[in-house]
């Protein structure tokens, strides 16, 4: 998808989605490091970083918007599937079935993204 876009659309994606790679900074002495956390602390960087996967899928939906204009994002359902060892897979299939479902009524509409 993302090989897809032009260079200037996947420039807007990724500043859309605050992806740029950050500043390079120098820890080579304790004062560097007790600057850089005065700047950004231990939990800043957490949170930071926990809000990368979300980033990219939504760079992946702008991409997927900017490539189908018409197409709707269809958000799956979540589930908990329960198959024992014995391939009793009621729950996956039912699950598959209501998804299917789902994606057959709003394909006839135009593409889907999943």
């Amino acid at each position: 998808m993302w090989s897809r876009l032009g260079a200037e659309q996947q420039t807007a994606v990724t500043a859309n989605c605050q992806l740029a790679p950050p500043a390079t900074e120098t820890f080579g002495t304790d004062d560097e490091i007790l600057a850089a956390l005065r700047l950004k602390t231990l939990t800043d960087r957490r949170n930071l970083l926990d809000a990368v996967p979300q980033r990219f899928a939504r760079a992946l939906d702008e991409a997927s918007q900017l490539l189908e204009p018409k197409a709707v994002k269809i958000h799956l359902p979540s589930a908990t599937i329960k198959d024992t060892a014995d391939k009793d897979t009621a729950d996956l299939e039912a699950w598959i079935a209501g998804v299917r479902a789902q994606v057959e009524k709003q394909l006839k509409d135009g593409p889907v993204i999943l």
